[in-house]
């Protein structure tokens, strides 16, 4: 009997270490994906305004920036995407990126990132 007690409570306790690190991975994988599409879309934004007039550029950051950030999205994940700070000339672009997972797990997270121009002359 003691021994069924004690190998049941070592099952229920590896069930339970195992439950934490797969939330754990999940959460990982999350936040690094969604850290490396917002760097692409924000690279790409950069690439696409740096061609453009630079009286333009404030008026077409939002659009180019959900245009190169919409085909990267995974599906069960929502964003919110909010411009926390722009600059023409030279060109400086701040975004904040929210998303919430809709599995079961309901991970939420918030990433800023900043890029700025720089010439190579």
């Amino acid at each position: 009997m003691k021994a069924l007690i004690m190998s049941m409570g070592l099952f229920v306790m590896t069930m339970g270490v195992a439950l934490g690190l797969s939330y754990y991975v999940s959460f990982e994988n999350l936040r690094y994906h969604s850290h490396f599409i917002l760097k692409q879309a924000l690279q790409e934004t950069l690439y696409q305004l740096s061609e453009t007039e630079i009286d333009q550029r404030s008026s077409l950051v939002m659009p180019y920036f959900t245009d190169n950030l919409q085909f990267r999205i995974p599906k069960g994940v929502t964003y919110t995407i909010n411009l926390l700070g722009f600059k023409s000339d030279p060109l400086v672009v701040r975004i904040e990126l929210s998303y919430t997972s809709d599995s079961t797990l309901q991970i939420n997270h918030r990433i800023e990132e900043t890029m700025i121009e720089v010439n190579n002359e």
